[in-house]
């Protein structure tokens, strides 16, 4: 029998839960909203350039980020004011300084490489993408400090309302008023260094100071964050490599069809971030109080909600995609899309079901064991993207990102249950999964596809709605909704009504 206390942590996570879920369901919409804006602005080829440049981005700040900004969300909540301190102003110092040493290495060598993917010559756009790394550095080490620090509201609103809306604003202005790559560049950078400033000032108004003690031992800090950094790289390859190594085989414009594919599959994972968001913090605060007998009860409640809340957006995707994909414009096709969006569907699907996994793992202190499954992944990924996309473009690619995906959560999985009896999947799955999927699949087959946009939207909300509820039915009739189910309920319906 399940104490008070476990209820209250289930709760406590939930709780949050819903507020970053409200939150990543503006941002996630803003970022879609940014994406069609901007694909039925500029052609596809600019459009693919942006988010190439992003996917380098990305892929160049690893080494600047050092993985402090993973290694800070397991250190501040075990640590003191003081200490909680040092370790932020550390990570920035650390992280100025590699941005410095990076930065250095790339004017003197793969500047080329840089100018082949995007098929420019000129060497201002290279300034802008190293201009970029410290703001990029430093928004990334503000959203890990205010999640560590349990700060829900400033990172939802830094993550999911702030970056999002200067995107809208500024980027998409850019391309409006230009509709050429270099001013939107330019545009990208205001955005990441005003979302930088702001982060600055959260961890400010919480109650941070930019002080660092000489006595305190770094090493150990710096000895759990490197490996972060190498996993953490990979995870990040894992979801950028694809993209360049499109731009490098076919073309920009093949790279804006395959972003968007990626736009809406990628709408899967908004439960997991919902629900996972304090699950690392919670599970290394729960360790630090000794109290790790909790966590498998912990784990099982947000993977079954996380579950429970995917499972129709993606049979919708998979049956029923054309409604999304025409808001990008009439350059991206439902017959060039249709496949590759199910293949991502399918790898984001379950990196959505099984994605705390890796949370679990890092707030457990299993770093080391991270790193070697996503060191599989990229391993099995970057061979079958090279080999796949020359032959069959864009679903070679979605192909490869998918076997990589499953690989590396089969494996995260698997360690959970070996070595702490925590399931992925359980008893709710099955009752979920037979419950929710043949009414949702016959829903969907139900009402007749028509032309306008308002009524498809209309309908794949009403018969996820529909199948959710139904879902919900199943679990209680089977004695899966447990009181700490029920608080959570209510206690987040106390905390929407008072947001609204």
């Amino acid at each position: 029998m399940k104490s008070s206390s476990d209820d209250s942590d289930v709760s406590a996570v939930g709780q949050a839960g819903i507020l970053v879920l409200i939150g990543s369901v503006f941002g996630m919409f803003s970022d879609f909203l940014f994406r069609v804006i901007l694909s039925n602005i500029v052609d596809a080829d600019i459009f693919g350039a942006v988010f190439l440049i992003l996917s380098l981005v990305n892929i160049i700040a690893i080494p600047c980020l050092l993985g402090m900004n993973q290694g800070i969300v397991k250190y501040i909540p075990e640590s003191n004011t003081s200490n909680r301190n040092s370790y932020i102003l550390f990570s920035m110092i650390c992280s100025t300084i590699a941005c410095v040493i990076i930065s250095v290495f790339i004017l003197i060598y793969p500047g080329d490489i840089i100018y082949t993917l995007l098929n420019v010559e000129e060497r201002i756009y290279l300034y802008f993408l190293i201009l970029l790394l410290p703001f990029y550095s430093l928004y990334e080490i503000s959203l890990s400090s205010l999640r560590g620090l349990m700060k829900t509201d400033h990172h939802v609103i830094l993550k999911n309302l702030a970056h999002p809306i200067l995107k809208i604003s500024i980027l998409g202005g850019a391309a409006w008023i230009f509709g050429t790559l270099l001013p939107i560049l330019a545009s990208l950078l205001l955005v990441f260094i005003i979302s930088a400033v702001i982060g600055v000032f959260f961890l400010l108004r919480s109650r941070w100071r930019p002080k660092m003690s000489l006595s305190i031992n770094y090493t150990s800090f710096i000895y759990f964050s490197l490996p972060l950094m190498v996993s953490s790289s990979i995870y990040i390859l894992l979801k950028n490599v694809d993209k360049v190594l499109i731009g490098s085989f076919l073309n920009t414009a093949s790279v804006g069809e395959y972003e968007v594919a990626i736009t809406i599959a990628t709408l899967l994972g908004i439960f997991q971030t919902s629900f996972s968001f304090l699950l690392y913090p919670k599970i290394s605060d729960l360790i630090s109080q000794k109290k790790s007998g909790k966590i498998p009860h912990l784990y099982t409640q947000a993977t079954k909600w996380i579950f429970l809340f995917t499972l129709p957006p993606y049979l919708i995707l998979v049956t029923r995609p054309n409604a999304l994909v025409s808001l990008f414009g009439d350059q991206y096709s439902i017959s060039t899309l249709s496949i590759p969006l199910a293949i991502l569907a399918t790898g984001y699907f379950l990196d959505a079901i099984l994605g705390p996994n890796g949370q679990a793992l890092l707030g457990l202190g299993r770093s080391r064991a991270i790193l070697i499954y996503n060191m599989i992944a990229i391993f099995i990924n970057i061979p079958l993207n090279i080999m796949l996309i020359p032959s069959h473009g864009l679903i070679g690619a979605a192909l490869a990102t998918i076997t990589g995906y499953i690989t590396m959560n089969l494996l995260k999985s698997a360690d959970l249950w070996m070595n702490y009896r925590i399931p992925s999947i359980h008893t709710s799955t099955a009752i979920i999964l037979i419950s929710v999927s043949p009414i949702c699949v016959l829903l969907l087959n139900i009402f007749p596809e028509y032309g306008s946009v308002v009524y498809e939207i209309a309908i794949l909300s009403l018969s996820s709605v529909i199948s959710i509820v139904i879902g919900i039915v199943s679990l209680s009739a089977f004695g899966c909704v447990s009181a700490s189910d029920k608080k959570l309920a209510q206690d987040s319906l106390k905390k929407l009504t008072n947001i609204v």
